[in-house]
């Protein structure tokens, strides 16, 4: 599955899914939610870069924080789309996911380049 298909899942769904997300919603359920979005993100980078081993020492593979900064976002735009009563449609909300997570919050929003000198 990947988050286009999240997307359309949460969609078809979106009555349970804003109950569970929403402000009394389960912990147990984002919890869960939220290592799924680790699972799709670390399958993207794997299909990308092959396999990425732990770094000597370290309890976590390297990239596990930024999985889950990843699954964060993907959390957020899920939440956002369900309380905003799904204004985007699922094709639209995995391509903000992905250019976020690609380009970082800067550039997606076209805020890394330093304005010119006045």
């Amino acid at each position: 599955m990947g988050w286009e298909q999240l997307f359309d899942h949460v969609g078809r769904h979106h009555r349970l899914y804003a109950a569970l997300l929403g402000r009394r919603g389960d912990p147990w359920f984002t919890a869960r939610l939220r290592e799924r979005c680790v699972a799709l993100a670390r399958d993207r980078l794997h299909s990308v870069h092959g396999k990425i081993a732990p770094d000597a020492g370290r309890d976590m593979p390297p990239e596990e924080l930024e999985l889950v900064f990843a699954a964060n976002l993907a959390l957020g735009a899920i939440t956002w789309w369900l309380e905003h009563d799904r204004p985007l449609p699922a094709r639209q909300m995995a391509e903000a996911v992905v250019r976020f997570a690609t380009q970082g919050y800067f550039g997606a929003l076209g805020l890394d380049v330093l304005p010119p000198n006045a």
